[in-house]
């Protein structure tokens, strides 16, 4: 299973939702370090690293943005009771891609790049089964302690039929409508999962 954590610059917003992933149940995938972390950390827009002057508004989002890839960075290279459950792995853009770009470049399954090739997924990459299993996060969220026994559970239930993509952890908050504007709120519903038709 991957994490995976879209980042810029906000350094104390992605320690929060690491605080967060911290203390989450792995149950035995943790114990077996099947839980693997990635840091996906974005360019600033501007970023050509010749501007120097102090007072310049992206010479601060530069710093901050640096501030935030040296604490992946070391964050990575800890003894592993920071991050027990699997290996920790760092990102970094090479340039700007905004955070519409940064969604769609975060995970491709049975992507080469992906750290999932362990022994476990050997069988099902050759029958090319959808074993990879992936969520992706931006710096500004926190996570339940059980968000991971939610989604397992999720893909116990859901997982083998052909019309499902995946799973969100949060409320559905605008109605897709084809050719009008969208609605703006779901019906509740008592908190029950829904499938939800795009």
């Amino acid at each position: 299973f991957l994490i995976i954590c879209l980042t810029m610059n906000r350094l104390h917003s992605l320690q929060r939702l690491v605080r967060s992933l911290q203390a989450s149940d792995y149950g035995h995938d943790g114990q077996y370090k099947r839980i693997h972390l990635q840091f996906h950390i974005d360019r600033p827009a501007g970023d050509d690293g010749k501007s120097k002057n102090p007072n310049d508004d992206n010479d601060e989002t530069i710093r901050a943005w640096q501030r935030t890839v040296d604490w992946a960075r070391n964050f990575s290279a800890q003894p592993t009771d920071i991050w027990p459950h699997g290996t920790v792995t760092v990102k970094v853009a090479p340039q700007n891609k905004g955070l519409r770009q940064a969604w769609l470049d975060a995970w491709h399954p049975n992507d080469d790049d992906d750290d999932d090739k362990n022994d476990d997924f050997a069988l099902n990459r050759l029958y090319s089964l959808p074993t990879q299993r992936a969520i992706i996060l931006e710096d500004d969220v926190e996570v339940s302690p059980l968000w991971y026994k939610w989604v397992q559970h999720m893909y116990q239930r859901y997982g083998n039929q052909p019309d499902i993509a995946g799973f969100s952890l949060q409320r559905q908050k605008l109605v897709p409508t084809h050719n009008k504007p969208p609605r703006p709120q779901v019906r509740h519903i008592n908190a029950d999962p829904f499938l939800y038709n795009l």
